[in-house]
């Protein structure tokens, strides 16, 4: 009698798959927040990047030491690792950063999506996923994630989204929607359209949970003078270009300079970009709201405010919101 030999294989299989392939989203919230009160808000976004020639986690532990030293409320994170390429294997690496937060007493919540997807049998395992995601020091009391565009990778993942949302209230300073985003590039959609089914997103969101700030905040993969159009569509959105404002108002197409400080990709110095590949500004960090005023605003791993992390630089910026104290308690005070 011939020996079956197939039912074990499938099922050592698929005991593999079930074992060795993440979930596609993840999601911890924070059971306490921050009590105190908040005049000023830290918002920091950045790409991570995937397969780095450093290890994820020694990159993470600067990350880790930077937050320390100087508190960030809300991060919005792009090419969070959820698979075997990057080094070490991980299921989800926006689990693993709020772990590393922790652990050096940093609070954060975390929700993550997959975002770009491509088949690979390297370390006994047959995934990768790039996720995009959000970590805030605050309880998300909504989330939602959408896609843009479709990827011209042709490899379709039909839950893959490039841009994700969380909505948060800090004390003192009111409700807050920030929206992580990826813009695919290459795309089967043009880099405009891609925007326009953002702005349609953030509006729809925003609508349904109005906030007092509203922060679309990643990699967008265009520089203004790439694709001014592009650009044009937040300012017509009543988004204000957080780095310009407060660096380069009346020429956001130079903000780069000729110092390249305000670089957020491939800036002088970083080991990680591919070679030959030119200073630009494609990472942005754009805000709306009414009686909003950015404080400050500056990239940082950029080798000259803290050491590289990834082939990406970050935006920083705080943010406040005009005084909401009735005119008859400031008289008083006066």
């Amino acid at each position: 009698m011939k020996k079956n030999t197939f039912f074990p294989f499938s099922f050592f299989l698929l005991v593999f798959l079930l074992v060795s392939i993440p979930a596609v989203a993840d999601f911890k919230n924070l059971s306490t927040q921050p009590p105190e009160p908040q005049v000023s808000l830290k918002i920091l976004t950045l790409n991570v990047m995937q397969r780095a020639s450093e290890s994820r986690n020694s990159r993470f532990q600067r990350i880790v030491d930077f937050l320390a030293t100087e508190p960030v409320h809300l991060l919005a994170l792009q090419e969070l690792s959820g698979g075997s390429v990057d080094s070490p294997p991980t299921q989800d690496s926006g689990a693993d950063l709020a772990n590393m937060l922790a652990a050096a007493g940093l609070q954060y919540g975390y929700y993550t999506e997959a975002n770009w997807y491509d088949w690979y049998v390297i370390q006994n395992s047959f995934y990768v996923y790039f996720k995009v995601g959000v970590l805030p020091r605050y309880k998300m009391l909504v989330t939602a994630a959408t896609s843009t565009g479709t990827p011209t990778d042709g490899k379709p993942l039909p839950t893959r989204k490039n841009v994700i949302m969380c909505g948060v209230d800090i004390p003192g300073f009111g409700r807050v929607n920030l929206y992580s985003v990826h813009v695919y590039a290459p795309a089967a959609e043009t880099t405009a359209t891609q925007i326009d089914n953002l702005m349609q997103f953030v509006d729809t969101t925003d609508a349904q949970h109005p906030a007092v700030a509203s922060i679309v905040a990643g990699d967008l993969n265009f520089s203004v003078s790439w694709d001014p159009a592009a650009y044009q569509k937040f300012l017509d959105n009543g988004f204000i270009d957080s780095y310009a404002a407060t660096h380069c108002p009346s020429n956001p197409t130079n903000c780069c300079g000729q110092d390249t400080s305000g670089c957020t990709y491939a800036a002088p110095g970083n080991p990680f970009p591919n070679p030959g590949a030119a200073p630009s500004r494609i990472d942005h960090l754009f805000v709306r709201g009414k009686g909003l005023r950015i404080k400050q605003s500056k990239v940082v791993f950029n080798g000259v405010n803290e050491d590289f992390v990834s082939d990406h630089s970050a935006v920083l910026t705080e943010i406040t919101r005009r005084s909401t104290v009735p005119l008859e308690l400031l008289l008083l005070a006066d």
